[in-house]
């Protein structure tokens, strides 16, 4: 499950012209033009209508209005807007003229989080994995923070392999919450693992947990990542989860 949070600053990010980082145009065709961009390009289709190919993720980016004030609508390729709003130039014209580069477009951060057990299946008592895979891009300079609820009579025992977590809270309460930053309020009862980190580019980080099943029953693992581009201001969270049945015997 995904959600895009777009946050503030939606008319100065396209208004942010400063100098292009050197855009290549190629003719392919009639009526398409290649832009190389860093870590991506654009494909100019009209002077209203382009694809951006940014991080692998792919965009579309629709443009109308004449004169001085454009609105500009960003869309996923399911057709679900994920940015509009009304700027005083035509972003792609300023493109094939090479007034701006990628930091000058409207692109969503992605964010990305997987987690799942070495069995879904334990015997009381018995020690565990837990696998957290994070990958998260799409920003210039990006805050990531990621964190996984591990339930209650289920112990966390430590890192196998990768980070230590950056926080380790208790929650005793069904309905005590937790803020984890960029992501939100997070509510359960267990331990919740959070970590943090300031990257530039992409994240891509794999964590091994040991746990131990302590008593009979299902329990259900809860996770999930968030991150934001610290120069856009926009962000992208994801989330994920997975449940194993411990025996008796």
């Amino acid at each position: 499950m995904k959600r895009i949070v777009i946050v503030l600053l939606a008319l100065v990010i396209l208004g942010s012209m400063g100098t292009a980082m050197s855009a290549e145009l190629k003719q392919h065709g009639r009526n398409e033009n290649l832009i190389k961009l860093r870590n991506g390009y654009v494909v100019v289709d009209s002077a209203n209508e382009a694809e951006i190919v940014f991080h692998g993720e792919k965009y579309r980016m629709i443009v109308s209005g004449l004169g001085g004030r454009y609105t500009v609508k960003i869309m996923d390729l399911k057709g679900t807007t994920l940015w509009k709003g009304t700027v005083d130039y035509n972003p792609i014209a300023a493109l094939e003229k090479g007034e701006i580069g990628v930091r000058g477009l409207p692109i969503p951060p992605d964010a990305n989080i997987n987690i799942y057990p070495d069995k879904y299946t334990y015997h009381k008592g018995e020690e565990g994995r837990v696998t957290i895979d994070v990958e998260n891009g799409g920003v210039s300079i990006g805050f990531t923070s990621y964190f996984i609820l591990i339930p209650e009579n289920v112990d966390y025992n430590g890192v196998l392999d990768g980070p230590e977590p950056t926080g380790e809270i208790q929650l005793t309460d069904e309905n005590d919450c937790w803020i984890v930053p960029e992501y939100g309020l997070v509510c359960g009862k267990g331990t919740l693992l959070v970590w943090q980190a300031v990257h530039l580019s992409g994240y891509k980080k794999q964590v091994v947990l040991s746990v131990t099943y302590n008593n009979a029953g299902s329990y259900e693992f809860e996770a999930g990542t968030a991150v934001v581009d610290g120069i856009i201001g926009w962000g992208d969270s994801s989330s994920d989860s997975f449940t194993v049945r411990v025996n008796a015997n």
